[in-house]
């Protein structure tokens, strides 16, 4: 995986002679298609000198997935490239209801013998600046100005950078699971994949930018339990098929650690982590290190009940990263499974930290797959901070409580009008003392008798309350 140094710019530094509005209109255009003789109608064709972008899909079967794939790009690009690789359903006919141009590469087999080969084809077809990259299980968001404002920004980049990247969000059940900043757009000539599988751009470091202008769901994981497992195996089938051939492609190693995670293979899951750590210096060297593989292992030693070895991979990951999210999120976990209050307190002030950092500054993520910037993270986390905190605080009352019969008449009353205006300005009039601290800690219920327990990311186990 590439790690990718950006130059946000801004999409107002420059301004233009002519606005795009005056150059943006709506026409239908005859194009020729690849192997046909019949045409179709184009939507919405960009005028002018300004900036053009292709959109570049390979597709086999995706008629479930492209309308919604389709139309959120119709209005966005000037012209859509499908690689179709054997479709037998309704692709073919949905595509071409969108005006897109269509070539024909069937593979051999039922499994795909490499992504990177028909991606560099789709790319290889198109004929505009700029290549964006989207598959048919993902959606592009925008607004009504995105448009004019990629083309603004995309033209305010500097020629020496060749690639521009944007935010992609994975949902799963209605949620995003996860999220990151990825590289999707790229001068045309400038770009090209590797991999058979999760085919990863070729790009020099230092060519790429970020923008904020729109950006992509991803529903690819959303699946049934039976689905994950079928292209799971899938996948793993490629992997397995090109270690044979490589045995030293250590980014297998790392893609085969997730997929057997997927699935609830967790012992064959840190099998292939571990296999991939002992290529940790080449990877390093060659610039490809995925560094997410201390938290993707941690977690299935976790589910392994296997305490030692999650803890020696959770003190590899934060030595090597110690501003990672990921970890600061897998600490708190570990305190939680390990009930170690202490190790609970730390990792979830780390996490709201750099949850803090993360949504100020998207380019400290790096260009890797950040499992917790999201709410439901951030939520667990403040859960576990105040259960320990009326941990701790019953304490406090139960000390005070203590202490109270030592205090002076005159400081005591003092107190105790000092608490009543505290519980009174936040709304708990009732928590009021009168007398002595006992009332408070006799209005709060001890944490234990709530029936609260420790829960996980993973919901092995459910928070009761009685």
């Amino acid at each position: 995986m590439h790690k990718e140094k950006r130059h946000t710019i801004s999409k107002h530094k420059q301004k233009k002679k002519h606005t795009r509005k005056d150059k943006l209109k709506t026409k239908i255009e005859n194009k020729s298609y690849e192997n046909r003789n019949k045409k179709s109608n184009v939507i919405s064709i960009y005028n002018g000198n300004d900036v053009t972008i292709s959109a570049c899909m390979m597709i086999k079967n995706e008629a479930h997935n492209l309308h919604r794939c389709l139309t959120s790009i119709k209005d966005l690009v000037d012209e859509i490239i499908i690689v179709d690789t054997g479709s037998t359903d309704k692709s073919i006919e949905i595509c071409e209801s969108y005006g897109a141009k269509i070539y024909y590469h069937p593979h051999p087999g039922k499994i795909i013998d490499s992504f990177s080969k028909y991606r560099n084809l789709s790319i290889g077809y198109a004929t505009s600046d700029w290549v964006f990259i989207i598959d048919a299980d993902e959606e592009a968001i925008t607004t009504e100005k995105t448009a004019v404002e990629l083309r603004n920004t995309l033209e305010s980049i500097s020629t020496e950078l060749y690639g521009a990247s944007i935010l992609f969000k994975d949902i799963r059940k209605g949620s995003v699971l996860l999220q990151q900043y990825t590289t999707r757009l790229f001068r045309k000539g400038k770009i090209r994949y590797e991999g058979i599988v999760h085919n990863q751009p070729m790009i020099d470091d230092r060519m790429a930018t970020v923008t904020e202008d729109f950006y992509i769901k991803h529903y690819g994981y959303d699946l049934s339990e039976e689905g994950t497992r079928i292209k799971s195996e899938k996948t793993r089938t490629l992997l397995h098929k090109d270690l044979q051939q490589n045995p030293n492609n250590y980014t297998d190693y790392f893609y085969l650690s997730q997929n057997y995670a997927q699935t609830k293979e967790y012992a064959k899951a840190v099998k292939y982590g571990e296999k991939y750590l002992t290529f940790k210096n080449e990877a390093l060297r060659e610039g490809k290190y995925m560094e997410s593989i201390y938290y993707c292992v941690f977690h299935s030693y976790k589910q392994l009940n296997n305490p030692k070895k999650a803890e020696e991979w959770l003190n590899m990951g934060i030595q090597y990263l110690p501003n990672d999210l990921d970890l600061a999120l897998a600490l708190t976990e570990y305190g939680v499974w390990q009930k170690k209050s202490e190790i609970v307190m730390l990792g979830t002030r780390r996490f709201f930290e750099l949850y803090d950092l993360y949504s100020k500054d998207p380019a400290v993520k790096g260009n890797r797959f950040v499992y917790s910037h999201v709410p439901e993270a951030l939520s667990f986390c403040y859960f576990h901070f105040i259960l320990i905190t009326l941990h701790e605080l019953v304490g406090s009352f139960e000390q005070l409580s203590k202490i109270f019969p030592q205090l002076s008449e005159r400081y005591g009353d003092s107190l105790a009008q000092d608490f009543a205006t505290v519980f009174t300005k936040f709304g708990m009039p009732e928590l009021i003392p009168r007398y002595l601290p006992e009332l408070i800690v006799q209005s709060i219920p001890n944490v234990s008798e709530l029936g609260i327990c420790f829960n996980d990311m993973e919901g092995e186990k459910n928070r009761k309350v009685a």
